[in-house]
């Protein structure tokens, strides 16, 4: 029986940047789909609240969290540290232009533009930015055991997951979320009114 071998080779462009992020991006639109729409399929209720269940959190892992599987998918595939970067922010900044566009329908250009700084979109990002530290991680690691790789944890990836971290605190757990919001309706009355 052979023993595998890896090679480590830059794919093309599609291959190591759009199509992990098309996948992702997919997977949060169907799942926000059927997640708000299920219920028009009038099935009996246990199946309505299941798929509720299913959905809901793969909607949230997929917006909140895709780039602990994407970052590393593409880097994995040759791409740069830029270039897995933005193929990670696809899906968390198309749903917040999602829920600006949504908002657009009873509120001015620049209030939507300002429920982007919301404390569940800020998050989106916050959180993606430190699972791209932690896939960074991951990725080095894979790279270590071939050989390929010094150093696993270094000083970017460390700083993305702290970030993270600290965004966490003064968005959701500081006071409860209520400094924050505070905060963010100060800078609302203070450009809209």
């Amino acid at each position: 029986m052979m023993a595998r071998t890896y090679e480590y080779g830059r794919q093309g462009l599609a291959r190591r940047m759009f199509i992990p992020a098309f996948v992702l991006l997919v997977t949060a639109a169907v799942s926000l789909a059927l997640y708000k729409n299920f219920w028009q399929f009038n099935l009996p209720y246990v199946l309505q609240k299941a798929a509720a269940f299913i959905f809901g959190p793969a909607a949230f892992l997929a917006i909140g969290c895709g780039a602990i599987v994407v970052y590393p998918v593409c880097r994995s595939r040759g791409a740069s540290v830029a270039e897995a970067f933005a193929a990670s922010m696809i899906t968390p900044l198309a749903w917040i232009l999602k829920e600006v566009v949504r908002v657009s329908e009873f509120f001015s250009w620049g209030e939507s533009l300002y429920y982007g700084l919301s404390s569940s979109l800020l998050l989106a990002i916050a959180a993606n930015i430190g699972f791209m530290g932690l896939g960074e991680m991951i990725h080095r690691s894979r790279l270590k055991k071939r050989g390929m790789a010094r150093a696993v944890v270094t000083p970017v990836p460390i700083a993305a997951v702290v970030f993270a971290l600290a965004a966490l605190y003064v968005i959701l757990i500081w006071g409860v979320g209520v400094h924050w919001f505070y905060i963010y309706q100060e800078g609302y009355k203070a450009i809209f009114h």
